[in-house]
């Protein structure tokens, strides 16, 4: 586990392995890096630690739930002890559990904050690990999500990472697509764009990603779906037709292409002043901007194209 309080950007390392803590400080920077000795079981080892972060500057910035464990692999469930899947979801859930609850209770107050699990692909399918690791990786993305709902209304971000397979992008250059771009630019990324709108440039298609993606072992495809891919009743028969093909197509490419580290994922934004929608809604984007960020859970503004990529 790893807080970290910005100003000069402080970190707090903590682990049951002693020597291993204190050689990523050391690898830091003892300067502004400290280990703290922390069962993620114990509450109050991690109430300690989260006061500990605290301590110098006021405020925690982030916190990063990373410890975890697996248990012996069994193929069959009836084979699988107790003892060890109680285990994997004491130290997977029930600590990442705790480490988001005593990050909040210091978030809150200063209504700023990052929290962020690790998760797992396991997280999303069956069958990449065992029973209680898969449970508990599934466990940690709902808990995010609930948590995500509950802290948004004080500035606190909530997410979790996958780590796992690989992706690419499809669509056309504008919007969404094309604020991914420039962040990939400006990210050192070389962009190859393209389109049927020759003025606009822009995108790649998943198999010929993968033709180039599957020799490299390495890669990230990723499309655009849609609310549509979720949902009926917010785009046309052939639209939401379209969108779940595209989720369906990235779930099964994902398990064909995982095994050569590449991974495959698509974003479903909800309600985006895109063109394509304000054309299809026949109303302006300013309306569809304030119409959305009207009937929203959370009222912290309309989100932009720039922030979906």
């Amino acid at each position: 586990m790893a807080a970290t309080s910005r100003r000069s950007d402080h970190y707090v390392i903590s682990d049951i392995q002693h020597q291993l803590g204190q050689a990523v400080c050391e690898a830091i920077g003892l300067s502004n890096s400290k280990y703290v000795h922390c069962d993620v079981t114990n509450e109050e080892d991690i109430k300690n630690v989260v006061d500990i972060a605290v301590a110098p500057f006021g405020k925690l910035d982030i916190m990063f739930n990373n410890a975890g464990i697996v248990d012996p692999y069994k193929e069959r469930v009836i084979d699988n002890e107790k003892p060890d899947f109680e285990r994997v979801l004491n130290l997977n859930v029930i600590g990442v559990f705790l480490g988001m609850k005593h990050a909040a209770r210091v978030m809150v107050p200063a209504r700023s904050g990052s929290i962020i699990s690790m998760a797992s692909v396991a997280s999303n399918i069956g069958g990449a690990a065992t029973h209680a690791y898969t449970c508990a990786k599934h466990a940690v993305t709902g808990l995010t999500k609930s948590l995500a709902v509950e802290l948004g209304q004080f500035s606190i971000r909530v997410n979790c990472l996958l780590e796992g397979k690989v992706a690419l992008i499809t669509g056309k250059a504008s919007d969404i697509e094309e604020c991914s771009a420039k962040l990939f630019a400006e990210h050192g990324a070389k962009i190859v764009i393209a389109d049927i709108q020759d003025q606009l440039d822009q995108a790649v298609w998943m198999k010929h990603a993968a033709r180039v993606m599957v020799p490299a072992q390495t890669g990230s495809i990723i499309s655009m779906a849609s609310v549509a891919s979720i949902i009926g009743g917010v785009a046309t028969h052939a639209y939401t037709c379209a969108k779940h093909d595209v989720t369906g197509l990235t779930k099964s490419l994902a398990v064909e292409l995982g095994q050569f580290n590449i991974r495959v994922n698509c974003l479903s934004p909800y309600a985006i002043a895109t063109p394509m929608a304000t054309s299809f809604l026949g109303l302006d984007k300013e309306y569809v901007e304030n119409k959305v960020n009207f009937l929203a859970n959370l009222k912290v503004g309309y989100v932009p194209y720039h922030a979906i990529a």
